[in-house]
């Protein structure tokens, strides 16, 4: 088999959890969890897996730092944040955004 079909079928192997994970926590969207997959498969068979550690140290450091904020306030409102969508899954949308950018320059670094 080539390297790259390996690489393939050991990146779906582990996405399959940590993906099934994220969305148990509550971290990911599905969605956010197949675009996650893509974007760490785009990243693999371009680069190496050495290359996903900022993306996990990014997503890890996000989610910790997104748990830190205080309570909700008076109002259901969090004082000084004024994300809609502060506290829920990021969607694929969010991932792409975050995620994307750094996929195709690994791509494009090839």
């Amino acid at each position: 088999m080539a390297p790259a079909f390996l690489h393939l079928l050991l990146v779906c192997a582990l996405a399959l959890p940590f993906g099934w994970l994220a969305v148990r926590l509550r971290v990911l969207t599905i969605g956010g969890s197949l675009m996650a997959a893509l974007v760490a498969l785009a990243v693999v068979l371009s680069q190496g897996w050495v290359w996903l550690a900022p993306l996990f140290f990014f997503l890890i450091s996000g989610v910790l730092l997104g748990r830190l904020t205080p309570g909700r306030g008076p109002g259901g409102r969090v004082p000084g944040i004024t994300d809609a969508k502060h506290g829920r899954p990021r969607d694929a949308v969010q991932v792409f955004c975050n995620g994307g950018l750094y996929a195709l320059l690994a791509v494009a670094d090839d």
